[in-house]
């Protein structure tokens, strides 16, 4: 009997770190813009920056797989358009990085979108 349950509960761990293997993030994600689409390195930002989930997930509750950032902006009229909340979201954190590492991230529109 006890090797059954030692054998049920080694199954149950490999079932579980496959499965958070596979809602792994993407290493990139594209965001589209009309002047140039901006390619946001997910994995750096994650695992690099140590910048957590709901930074910019910031709607997912514990447990939720986080939603693209279009499911509400730019759809639900109480969140911001996606071009402001990305402004403001992604060239104010990296602006907040440049003045403690001396230019540490990109802030001029050209550096991030990229036709």
């Amino acid at each position: 009997m006890k090797r059954a349950t030692v054998l049920f509960t080694f199954l149950a761990f490999v079932l579980v770190v496959a499965g958070s293997l596979f809602a792994a993030a993407p290493d990139s994600a594209v965001l589209a813009a009309k002047n140039g689409n901006v390619t946001l390195s997910h994995k750096a930002h994650a695992e690099t920056y140590k910048i957590a989930c709901a930074t910019c997930h910031h709607t997912t509750k514990e447990g939720e797989t986080p939603q693209k950032c279009g499911a509400c902006h730019g759809v639900d009229a109480k969140a911001p358009a996606a071009k402001d909340a990305f402004h403001t979201q992604c060239q104010g954190c990296h602006k907040t990085e440049n003045e403690k590492n001396a230019k540490a991230a990109p802030v001029k529109c050209m550096e991030c979108h990229k036709k």
